[in-house]
């Protein structure tokens, strides 16, 4: 599987909770950046979670319309 790597700043921010990061410069607050990379994470998890069921469905109905 190929990762691709994606900066913090050029990462969307899609919910309405996260703030964007700053372009330029260090970010100062370690507990806050530690926060935002927890919910991407966890948001990837769902992702993951949510097309792994999508692919699981797929193949049930594949396995069910056979012969």
């Amino acid at each position: 599987m190929k990762r691709s790597k994606v900066s913090r700043v050029a990462a969307p921010t899609a919910a309405p909770y996260q703030r964007s990061l700053p372009v330029h410069g260090v970010i100062e607050n370690d507990e806050y950046s530690n926060e935002m990379l927890g919910v991407r994470m966890f948001e990837n998890m769902k992702m993951a979670l949510f097309f792994s069921w999508i692919q699981g469905q797929m193949n049930k109905d594949k396995r069910d319309q056979k012969p």
